[in-house]
């Protein structure tokens, strides 16, 4: 009685294991025509030819849709090397760095076949793909994947809950049955039961129960699909014959062979649904695109264009079909690259030809400007051209207004320079003219007081031209009045005209004890303390000069500092002079510093200003320092001047001189 227990069991569940084999096939097959379908996307191709990052974008976007819309686990898009190049889960950023090379499903498609396998990851998670290669121009350039959840896509097939699948490697893959622990079939304890009529059944123990264990191995996939079924002794059944079995096996697999050529269909069905409607995506495309788009054939002949070029030209398909190009176009430069690419039409040394700016003709004989692509779409069965157009009037017109803008800036800017230039030349007179009159009046000034009393002298001589010894006397006074005269107009030669660099050498220390000699008698009439300082090295210090113009540099600061330190302000002032000489750096270092105030900060930015002085009228050209400046330059030295302000001392003014020390030659 349990032998034939056994036996309804057991024709009962191969029943159900052939209708779990279709479903299973139904389930997963409606994925396999998918990643032909990626592979003709063209943009997938320009990816992974001309790998950029407008390219990825558009690809990743596509694959995320695709994927959304099929219910799929993820799209990849592989290249050569088995690496990812694009991902429709993107957005997560995994499988960036994956390799597949090592995959079955890959392999299969490197060599040109449709390749499946499953794949487990390390959570023991089973994927199960599907993939095909990826042709341009006959050459393999990379493999369309797609990933699908086996678990998540078997969940609504089990029709019993004792289903399993097992791989190749008898690794388990899937399994609703809660007392089915193991992940290989190989830890299974399973035991052979024989049957009196010839036939065994194999059954396992699972959670201290009995499991009748039945199992088929699909070719096409190599899984192995099982059912387990818990053994029942208690009921008792009528003895089933041989017959009965056979009967059943046969039923079972026609019902199977029904089931499978049911399956084939549908899937041929989904592939021609999903070609269909790929097509349909395609002229939506093509129909919206903002680009004008037209076909050619292997002679050069038009074979299609879309909606916009119809606009454009004002052409109808008809009207065009086995035209050329040329008809589309102003008459072209024989020697033109675009010339050379639309009599390569159909040959072997065709090249594309992107973004070339040429003239377009509508079916009025009007023109308009146009960016023009061809490229190649296809070889076989016969070789087609795809040519874009964009209309680029708007940005023509753009380039002319920007062009007109800039010439006129241009003329704008010669306009200016010009009025510039000129205002600058009647600056540059008017600060001449400027200068003149200040020159002017202080030499009218300075000569007016001498020319005078030269005039009341000439008058004085006249009177007493009897008396020799008046004449004498007077005659002396106008020796005087001539040498003042003669010093003013020295000093304006000095001013106009610089002395080239002197090869000469100065001792310096010797200048400095001679100028301080010839000051001073006037130091001491105005009672001024006056300080010398040096250095051991700068009493021997040589510079390259002449005596009589660094004479003259000391001279004039030291009778400046003088009479600053003896105007109307100073009065009742501490009077202190002080020079000291240092030697740094290979350079001479002179620092005069006086108490005599100092000047304000109006005054210090023209300081070396020629016929600027701060003294009263009457007392000075304005020449000294601009002459101090001018021939300390000459000397390759430099000068520069700050006031001094004490907190507790008398403010005053300091200058510092540097000279570079003679070298010896050796």
């Amino acid at each position: 009685m349990r032998e034939s227990n056994l036996l309804v069991s057991e024709q009962s569940n191969s029943s159900s294991l052939l209708v779990t084999i279709s479903d299973v096939r139904s389930a997963i097959k409606q994925y396999q025509a998918l990643p032909f379908l990626l592979s003709k996307q063209l943009d997938v191709q320009e990816l992974l030819t001309k790998p950029n990052a407008f390219h990825l974008n558009r690809v990743r976007r596509y694959l995320e849709q695709i994927n959304l819309i099929a219910g799929s686990a993820a799209l990849l898009i592989l290249d050569k090397s088995a690496q990812v190049a694009a991902f429709s889960n993107w957005r997560e950023d995994s499988y960036q760095h994956t390799s597949f090379a090592d995959s079955h499903f890959y392999q299969q498609a490197v060599k040109g076949e449709h390749g499946k396998g499953v794949w487990l990851s390390e959570d023991q998670t089973a994927w199960f793909y599907f993939s095909a290669p990826i042709y341009k121009e006959s050459a393999l350039i990379g493999v369309a994947v797609i990933r699908i959840n086996v678990a998540k896509t078997l969940q609504d097939v089990a029709i019993r809950d004792d289903f399993f699948i097992a791989d190749a490697n008898q690794q388990i893959i899937y399994s609703n049955f809660a007392n089915f622990a193991p992940h290989n079939l190989s830890d299974l304890n399973i035991q052979q039961f024989n049957l009196s009529n010839g036939l065994s059944i194999n059954s396992v123990k699972l959670a201290d129960k009995h499991y009748m264990l039945q199992q088929v191995i699909l070719d096409d996939t190599g899984w192995k699909i099982g059912l387990i079924t818990q053994l029942n002794a208690v009921k008792d059944a009528i003895t089933t014959g041989l017959s009965v079995l056979i009967g059943c096996l046969v039923l079972g697999l026609f019902v199977l062979y029904f089931r499978e050529n049911r399956s084939k269909k549908r899937s041929q069905a989904l592939v021609v649904d999903a070609q269909l409607e790929s097509e349909a995506r395609g002229r939506y495309i093509i129909n919206t695109a903002q680009s004008g788009l037209i076909t050619l054939d292997s002679a050069g002949c038009i074979t299609f264009i879309n909606p916009l070029v119809m606009r454009k030209f004002d052409y109808s398909l008809a009207q065009l079909t086995t035209k050329t190009m040329h008809s589309l176009l102003e008459e072209i430069d024989p020697a033109s690259p675009l010339n050379r690419v639309l009599n390569e039409f159909g040959s072997l040394d065709f090249k594309p030809i992107t973004n070339c700016e040429v003239i377009a003709k509508r079916s009025d004989a009007s023109f308009f400007p146009v960016m023009l692509s061809i490229k190649k779409m296809r070889d076989t069965p016969k070789a087609e051209y795809l040519v874009t157009i964009v209309d680029i009037s708007k940005r023509k017109q753009l380039e002319q207004r920007l062009q007109e803008l800039n010439e006129q800036l241009e003329f704008k800017v010669i306009e200016r320079t010009q009025a510039l230039q000129t205002a600058q030349g009647e600056l540059v007179r008017s600060e001449k003219m400027i200068a003149l009159g200040k020159m002017s009046t202080a030499i009218v000034h300075e000569l007016n007081q001498p020319l005078t009393a030269f005039r009341n002298y000439l008058a004085i001589i006249d009177k007493v031209k009897q008396h020799p010894e008046a004449v004498a006397e007077r005659l002396e006074s106008l020796n005087h009045l001539v040498d003042n005269m003669a010093a003013i107009t020295s000093q304006l030669r000095l001013f106009a005209y610089s002395n080239p660099h002197s090869d000469r050498q100065v001792k310096v220390f010797d200048v400095v004890k001679r100028v301080v000699s010839m000051m001073s008698s006037l130091i001491s009439e105005q009672q001024i303390e006056f300080l010398l300082r040096f250095s051991p090295q700068a009493e021997t210090a040589i510079i390259n000069a002449d005596n009589t113009r660094f004479e003259q540099v000391l001279s004039n600061l030291f009778k400046n500092a003088i009479d600053a330190m003896t105007t109307k302000a100073q009065l009742g002032k501490v009077r202190q002079l002080s020079l000291r000489l240092d030697c740094q750096n290979n350079n001479l270092v002179l620092t005069l510093t006086d108490t005599g105030g100092g000047v304000n900060s109006d005054q210090l930015a023209s300081l070396f200003e020629p016929f600027y002085t701060t003294k009263e009228i009457g007392l000075g050209l304005g020449l000294g320092l601009s002459i101090v400046k001018s021939i300390v330059q000459d000397l390759q030295g430099a000068i520069c001047f700050n006031n001094i302000e004490q907190p507790q001392g008398p403010n005053g003014l300091q200058f510092r001189l540097e000279f570079p020390l003679h070298q010896k030659r050796e």
